[in-house]
């Protein structure tokens, strides 16, 4: 791309989406320039690309106002899924430019594509939800019979209930009563998960999960109902979570399989399982 293209293409993709630095522009142009020649699947090839970036939080609630951020420098657990498939999709389009990459991030973060905070995917189970509708994944249920299973009844409150946690609905508080409604309609849904102690037997699950298959962590912390999320990638002791990590300060495959990463943290009670639509 030739200097006068990339300026024009800076100044596009920032007055319509994001303040952004010309070097997030350039990486996402080069992974994907580097991953021409790679078959399908990409979501691990894309991911592997990321190993040893800082777990840096809240790089989206920095801006005065919302808007589509991108910043594949420091990446939370989240930011660093959706970079991920972002990165697929706009591969699987056949296309190398930043401005369809910001096109696919757009609908990923937010629903029917609308960037503004209160339409940016907060809870994963929305997240889930929106981006199903969007054919972009889907969620692997119901579990086949045979197989360890577990539901629980969403309902959703956290940001209602700790706005002041969150630095966007500090400034804007009328924001809240969409924030609120968005919860609301979230809340009564039952879903289905894989209690993490039937994780322990992970050769049962060898068909069920996939590499490059999306781990939600579903969480038993009132008002919430995912904590974490990452990829599963298979090893020979069984699936690791590949995620941006807060304890190691990096994006990593855990050493511990999965049962043994989740197994001492209590608030984790299972994993709903998320796949992404070729």
């Amino acid at each position: 791309m030739k200097r006068e293209q990339l300026s024009i293409l800076l100044f596009f993709c920032s007055f319509f989406f994001l303040p952004s630095v010309a070097s997030d522009s350039l990486l996402v142009e080069k992974k994907l320039a580097a991953a021409a020649g790679i078959q399908p699947p990409l979501i691990l090839h894309y991911a592997k690309t990321f190993l040893g970036t800082p777990y840096v939080g809240g790089r989206l609630d920095l801006n005065a106002d919302e808007c589509l951020v991108v910043n594949l420098r420091e990446l939370d657990c989240t930011t660093f899924v959706e970079y991920v498939l972002a990165l697929t999709l706009t591969s699987e389009q056949h296309k190398t430019d930043y401005a369809s990459f910001c096109n696919n991030l757009r609908k990923i973060r937010y629903l029917h594509g609308n960037v503004h905070y209160t339409s940016r995917l907060h809870y994963f189970s929305q997240w889930i939800a929106a981006n199903t509708a969007e054919g972009i994944v889907s969620e692997q249920q119901p579990i086949p019979a045979g197989l360890s299973r577990a539901s629980m009844r969403l309902l959703l409150n956290y940001m209602s209930t700790h706005s002041n946690a969150y630095p966007m609905l500090v400034k804007n508080p009328e924001w809240l009563p969409a924030i609120a409604e968005a919860e609301k309609r979230l809340s009564g849904t039952t879903v289905e998960y894989i209690p993490k102690g039937a994780l322990r037997n992970w050769k049962q699950w060898r068909d069920y999960l996939r590499d490059g298959d999306i781990i939600a962590i579903v969480t038993n912390k009132p008002g919430l109902d995912i904590s974490h999320v990452g990829f599963l990638i298979w090893k020979e002791d069984g699936p690791h979570l590949f995620h941006a990590s807060s304890q190691h300060g990096k994006v990593l495959v855990e050493s511990r399989n999965l049962y043994e990463y989740m197994r001492t943290k209590p608030a984790q009670i299972g994993i709903r399982v998320v796949r992404h639509t070729l």
